[in-house]
């Protein structure tokens, strides 16, 4: 299997029997994207506080938090 098939699969919701490393791997992509992205917002934050943008450090990259947008994302971090 292909890594890009075994990409796709991962986010798609399909889960192959017997691949219990193959779902690991999917969920640690995923948290480490989420964590990247925390890391990311988070200084973000800091300095658009720092200049008076608060609406701005609050709503940055807002969208990449939906399942959606999540799974893309995550499939190539």
């Amino acid at each position: 299997m292909t890594a890009s098939l075994r990409s796709s699969l991962c986010f798609s919701g399909t889960v192959l029997k017997g691949s219990k490393t193959f779902v690991k791997k999917c969920v640690k992509m995923q948290t480490m994207y989420i964590f990247y992205l925390m890391r990311h917002k988070f200084w973000v934050m800091y300095f658009c506080f720092k200049h008076g943008l608060f609406w701005q450090g609050i709503v940055h990259d807002w969208d990449k938090l939906l399942p959606s947008m999540l799974y893309t994302y995550a499939r190539h971090y």
